[in-house]
């Protein structure tokens, strides 16, 4: 008979035999480090020199770059890892390169993020921000000016309005972006959805080879936006939107800024844009379906010189400065969210990347939202995210995670390691606890050994269930790893006493991965569950680590179901109402995967962690529910179950909906399933079931099946049709 340990390895050595007994060699080569140098005169060169210094002493071979340099990919290639002392100013060129480099694997340390938070154009041979270049040329006219707004400049203009009778002042007047410049000033009293300005009739507005519409403009402190609009001779509408301050900028705009508004059938299909040679008309204003950062109430702006111009160099620099693309914890903002309420910084315990040291609490704090962690087994991600650094107020409540790395075992990003730091005080980077951090996490990069995922299968069992645990290890070098060892240990969660370990001696391939798992049958349960701690040994020293909780739920001897009297809950015998919120949780924020935000209880977005605290602010609001929601199949992942427990121990209860499906298309028996696998029917956390989540009729041939039960409900009610239609008016 096997042995644990025999058992172990066997599972090992099928899940991927030819990496076994492979012996560690050494580098044969040096990796390389680009640290750029941008030459802009807010640069801190200490910073720089610091940096170069600790990656260097990381094994790295640092190289610096210039902006240049960093907009061209073939001399990106040349790097393993890219460092950036401030992200948060990058010229706009190189959002292109780094994100090339970025797919083909390469790592980055990136300091100050969201990354292009200041987006750089080089005018005239200065690096210059989009926004100091809008200030700097507000007063340079068009090529071809349209409209200079003298005193006689209006004739012909006319106004739209949903309330015309609500005069607003549209004048020229001798305040345009430069001395002896006029500008259009318009101030609406009361805008309640949309009021613009603007003249029809215009003949041949561009001229030959002119495609870019060119315009000077500014508005009050509370209109931070302008819609502009060109109309064609067929009568289709197109609508561009930019954003205003109170000082004036210059604004360049292609065709393809102008979006398509409903106007004209065969106009506005996919690849059809704004034809500038078709123009016949153009205004200006403010419209709640465009103008959408603003509301209702009394708005003023003013528009300079108005007119077209044909693509130069420097236009085209302008307009080459892409957004920022979708980088998890990278880029663009809305990836990253303030940390406010800060008053320490720790270092979390349940990583092996950095060592635990005090930290100086910089004056601004970013956070990457949320993600799972590599806590539990076979999770099916193409990533692990490992927060290092945790932000916490005074109260010890959680503010964020400043500091994070996220390895890139599979997918579009396969090999690479990412390092966000969201902190915007750059003299916090030149202190040596935040040098000794960037340095462990170069030097983890360089290793480039990473747990996938390790643990248990689920974070809530049933009784009659064995536990499935393992690892999942991954290689990101080009060299093979070798003496290594997997370690989990099982630790109950009060007391801290060990009850089970299993160890797996492996080796890794160069970019290679391995898998070991093994089947533990639990003794006992203990009530306040165990805790799993998951590591990677390299040659008897501790270089990965992740753990988590998990638990055992069971059907309570005495339910206590919420129940109905009279159509209304009851709740121990006294009248309950649901208090709550339809819930979904923070680590779905800011992400483009659709899949995994709306699975959030499948195996790749589930993390207890995040779920916990997100349900303790709910309780600590003082709601009493949740709407949540469940897809068939994906209860499996025993997820549900987890929430459940969770959501029962703080009090609370759940409606859970049911889906996919309606009472109009009701998808039994997978229904049932849920409620069978999960084992619903045992567990009163659960007050109610949703069959049908903002349901929607559909169209009116989807609706066709039910014509005869509408019409004999119609007159059984009113007696006829005529009658209802009557009584509807």
């Amino acid at each position: 008979m096997l042995s644990d340990f025999q058992k172990a390895v066997v599972l090992l050595a099928l899940a991927c035999p030819l990496t076994m007994g492979l012996a560690t060699i050494g580098y044969t080569r040096q990796n390389t480090a680009a640290l750029l140098r941008t030459g802009l005169s807010s640069e801190d060169t200490a910073l720089l020199a610091m940096l170069s210094s600790r990656i260097g002493d990381a094994g790295y071979l640092v190289t610096e770059i210039d902006c240049s340099e960093l907009c061209d990919v073939r001399r990106l290639a040349d790097f393993d890892l890219l460092v950036l002392a401030d992200s948060s100013s990058l010229p706009a060129k190189s959002v292109p390169t780094i994100e090339a480099y970025l797919r083909s694997g390469g790592d980055i340390i990136a300091l100050n993020t969201p990354m292009w938070q200041k987006s750089l154009v080089k005018i005239g041979g200065r690096w210059l921000t989009k926004e100091e270049y809008q200030i700097e040329t507000a007063a340079i006219p068009p090529d071809n000016v349209l409209f200079d707004f003298t005193a006689d400049d209006l004739e012909g203009w006319t106004r739209g309005s949903d309330t015309p009778e609500v005069p607003t002042i549209a004048e020229t007047v001798e305040a345009g972006p430069a001395p002896n410049q006029h500008s259009l000033h318009v101030m609406i009293p009361n805008l309640t959805s949309y009021d613009t300005f603007g003249k029809q009739g215009l003949e041949k507005p561009f001229p030959e080879g002119h495609t870019l519409t060119v315009f000077s403009a500014k508005g009050d402190s509370a209109t931070t936006q302008l819609a502009v609009e060109w109309d064609e001779k067929d009568g289709s509408r197109w609508i561009a939107v930019v954003p205003l301050t109170t000082e004036w900028r210059r604004y360049v705009l292609r065709p393809e800024d102008f979006k398509f508004w409903i106007s004209v059938p065969n106009r506005g299909g996919s690849g059809d844009r704004f034809h500038p040679e078709n123009a016949v008309g153009m205004s200006v204003g403010l419209a709640q379906s465009h103008t959408t950062a603003i509301g209702t109430g009394r708005f003023e702006y003013w528009v300079g010189p108005f007119g077209t111009a044909p693509i130069n160099e420097e236009y085209q620099e302008i307009l080459d400065a892409t957004a920022p693309p979708p980088l998890d914890t990278l880029s663009p903002s809305y990836k990253l969210f303030d940390c406010m309420d800060v008053s320490k910084l720790l270092v979390r315990s349940d990583q092996a990347v950095i060592r635990e040291e005090e930290l100086q609490v910089p004056s601004v704090i970013r956070s990457p939202h949320p993600r799972p962690k590599g806590g539990g087994f076979s999770k099916g991600r193409d990533w692990r995210w490992i927060p290092l650094v945790e932000a916490r107020s005074a109260k010890d409540e959680w503010r964020g995670t400043p500091v994070t790395l996220t390895a890139h075992m599979s997918g579009p990003y396969k090999g690479g390691i990412w390092a966000s730091f969201g902190i915007g005080d750059l003299a916090w980077y030149k202190t040596p606890s935040a040098l000794n951090m960037i340095q462990s996490i170069a030097e983890k990069m360089h290793k480039g050994i990473f747990i996938l995922d390790a643990g248990t299968n689920f974070y809530t069992y049933f009784e009659d269930q064995d536990v499935r645990m393992g690892f999942t290890a991954a290689n990101l070098t080009n060299e093979p790893k070798g003496n290594l060892t997997a370690r989990i240990s099982i630790s109950e969660a009060t007391g801290g006493k060990t009850v089970y370990t299993m160890e797996w001696p492996f080796s890794l391939e160069p970019n290679g991965t391995q898998t070991g798992e093994y089947v533990w049958e639990v003794p006992d349960w203990p009530p306040s569950g165990f805790i799993c701690t998951a590591e990677i040994l390299e040659e008897g020293r501790i270089i990965d680590k992740v753990s988590h909780e998990f638990g055992v739920w069971k059907p309570k001897p005495k339910k206590n179901f919420v129940t109905v009297k009279d159509g209304d809950f009851i709740l121990n015998g006294r009248l309950w109402r649901p208090v709550g919120v339809n819930y979904m949780p923070s680590s779905g924020i800011g992400t483009e995967d659709g899949e995994y935000f709306e699975h959030y209880l499948s195996a790749r977005s589930y993390d207890p962690e995040v779920f916990q605290r997100d349900i303790e602010h709910i309780k600590d609001l003082g709601m009493n529910a949740v709407s949540i929601f469940v897809y068939m199949g994906y209860e499996k992942a025993q997820n549900l179950n987890d929430l459940l427990r969770r959501l029962d121990a703080l009090g609370l209860k759940a409606n859970l909906a049911l889906r996919p499906g309606t009472p109009f298309d009701f998808r039994w028996p997978g229904i049932g399933e849920i409620i069978k696998n999960a084992r619903l029917a045992e567990n009163d956390t659960i007050f109610a079931y949703d069959l049908a989540w903002e349901p929607t009729f559909g169209h009116q041939r989807d609706r066709v099946r039910w014509d005869r039960d509408w019409e004999k409900w119609i007159i059984e009610r009113y007696g006829s049709i005529d009658n209802a239609e009557a009584d509807w008016g």
